[in-house]
């Protein structure tokens, strides 16, 4: 049986130069997770506001799409 996590079934150089592209677009990758975390924020704060319980709010956040 492969495991997935080891097994690459392209070139290397292309592994190499996937590896590459996520080093330079690391901190574009980590502005968008925070842009996406003020929003899913933002999301919660306004159910609360329209008298959701926390609990309430939160079930809904968990089903909201990811962006």
């Amino acid at each position: 049986m492969a495991d997935n996590l080891t097994v690459f079934q392209g070139k290397p150089d292309e592994f190499a130069a996937a590896l590459e592209q996520m080093r330079r677009n690391a901190q574009n990758l980590i502005a968008h997770a925070q842009i996406v975390a003020e929003i899913k924020r933002g999301y919660y704060d306004a159910l609360i506001a329209q008298k959701f319980t926390p609990e309430q709010a939160l079930e809904l956040c968990k089903g909201s799409i990811a962006i």
